[in-house]
């Protein structure tokens, strides 16, 4: 009689669960039905229902409205072609909290493995610098100051409208120029 190959090591089994439970990433397994097989710790921390209340569901029972999102066009897609998707979208759970997420659907041999985090402050920070970086051009490119950047040799990396002005040369011709070979030295009409 032929050896059967042997199973699963524990030691693996129990160390592949303690990294899930004590990761901050959530993380749920869905079988190839789209059933909850398991959810750690800190999927329950942001859904907020106990695992008892999830598992064994589908994920669109557990999400209503999820199958026809282009987050659930994913879900299905990844199963279908057995290929990692990402995407990010606004969750609101069943007691009304939301969340910005950022979700990689990873084919497994069971199903799907689904790794999602909180990103609502990294794009909350997004939309602040870009604000402020719109403000800020919008100051420099008013201006009838003449602004030039420099970088650590002296050589130009930004100048704005009214340096152009004032030295007779674009933006472009000036970058990676020294600063000091542009407004010391004639401009291109040959005036100083």
């Amino acid at each position: 009689m032929a050896d059967s190959p042997p199973g699963p090591d524990p030691q693996a089994l129990d160390f592949a669960r303690d990294v899930l439970e004590n990761m901050s990433e959530a993380f749920f397994l869905l079988d190839r039905q789209f059933r909850l097989l398991d959810v750690n710790e800190a999927a329950l921390a942001l859904d907020g229902r106990p695992k008892a209340d999830l598992v064994g569901r589908t994920l669109w029972e557990v999400t209503p409205g999820l199958e026809q999102t282009e987050l659930g066009a994913r879900f299905h897609q990844a199963m279908r072609e057995r290929k990692s998707r990402r995407h990010v979208h606004r969750q609101v759970w069943p007691d009304g909290h939301g969340a910005w997420l950022e979700s990689r659907i990873v084919p497994v041999k069971a199903g799907l493995a689904v790794f999602y985090r909180d990103v609502s402050e990294e794009l909350l920070s997004q939309e602040r610098l870009k604000e402020t970086s719109g403000r800020l051009d919008a100051i420099l490119s008013n201006t009838t100051m003449a602004v030039f950047l420099m970088e650590h040799r002296q050589q130009c990396v930004y100048a704005n409208a009214a340096a152009e002005k004032l030295t007779g040369y674009t933006f472009e011709q000036m970058q990676g120029r020294a600063l000091h070979d542009v407004i010391h030295h004639k401009k291109p009409d040959g005036s100083h």
